[in-house]
């Protein structure tokens, strides 16, 4: 139980540990300034500062290169500890309230959930509408994920850059945004609305006992998918993001004083341009940076810079 207070550490041992406390004491140990600056300002203040500082650390997150820390200057979360966070903040989903915003954006009509679907870092419900059409509602689970709302919005343009640039059935995206969609909480929750694309999982098993047509036509897909991803050139290795206009004082503003808000595809930036590539996301890079690393979103233009970008991810690793 590495990383929390000795209270924490009882309520955990005695399985009724409150998780918003115990993400509070590791946030305050792994930042000894926010307890000085707890005792100089109110607790609404004492917020404001944690986004500022949360906001500085993602900006200059890949412009700062910093010596890997060693493994005892960092106190991380256990796995049943940030899992016990994951399940709490999928637990206090409000899911009236992601059918009225499912609703929302689909001409008013009403909608149940039929089923939850929850992964590692996302959470899915899947909404029948009384016009018989099934959206899917996407929420990422955010004790669990890293820049969440940076994310979130390279995955969307990814995905939009895909289907305008290639014929590979993606689905589609119809909004995204935040909303209040937690019970008992005034924060704001990113979600993403997506067209639902009926399907399973294609396991080892079904395809070893496929027909020998049916392996071949299901390859043959995948390397033309394949090909078209390969056809797509860009300047840089990273990930790709939307081009905002906004100056560094008007991004502090939304980080520190977050708002709701719906976004559609229409509003996204011209994807006939070249795409704005930033430092890569990756699942790695996320658990390390929730575990209190500062680990960098770096862009490689050439082999040498991917190499030694990923021996710096390896010393991290340990």
């Amino acid at each position: 139980m590495v990383g929390l207070s000795s209270a924490s550490f009882a309520s955990v041992a005695t399985g009724s540990v409150d998780a918003k406390q115990l993400a509070n004491d590791h946030l305050l140990q792994s930042s000894p300034m926010l307890s000085v600056i707890e005792r100089l300002f109110p607790i609404p203040l004492t917020g404001w500062f944690i986004h500022i500082q949360l906001f500085l650390r993602s900006a200059l997150a890949n412009v700062v290169e910093r010596v890997p820390p060693s493994p005892f200057d960092v106190r991380p979360l256990t796995y049943q500890q940030r899992k016990l966070l994951g399940n709490e903040f999928v637990h206090s989903i409000d899911t009236d309230a992601v059918c009225a915003l499912a609703s929302r954006y689909n001409g008013g009509l009403s909608c149940q959930i039929r089923r939850r679907c929850q992964g590692s870092f996302n959470v899915c419900f899947i909404l029948d509408f009384a016009d018989g059409t099934t959206r899917v509602v996407r929420l990422p689970i955010e004790p669990m994920v890293h820049d969440v709302w940076e994310k979130v919005c390279s995955e969307v343009y990814t995905m939009q850059y895909v289907q305008e640039h290639t014929s590979i059935p993606v689905p589609r995206v119809y909004a995204y945004g935040r909303g209040r969609l937690r019970q008992d909480t005034s924060a704001y929750q990113v979600f993403m609305i997506l067209e639902c694309i009926d399907g399973q999982p294609l396991t080892k098993k079904m395809l070893r006992d496929a027909s020998g047509g049916c392996r071949r036509q299901f390859l043959g897909e995948l390397v033309d998918m394949l090909a078209q991803l390969r056809g797509l050139e860009f300047s840089c290795g990273g990930s790709l993001s939307p081009k905002t206009t906004d100056g560094i004082w008007s991004q502090l503003r939304k980080f520190v004083f977050p708002s709701g808000g719906l976004f559609t595809p229409q509003s996204s930036p011209d994807l006939t341009s070249k795409p704005k590539i930033v430092g890569a996301f990756s699942m790695r890079k996320n658990e390390l940076q929730m575990d209190g690393y500062t680990t960098t979103r770096s862009m490689a233009s050439s082999l040498k810079d991917f190499i030694t970008e990923q021996s710096h991810l390896l010393q991290y690793m340990w």
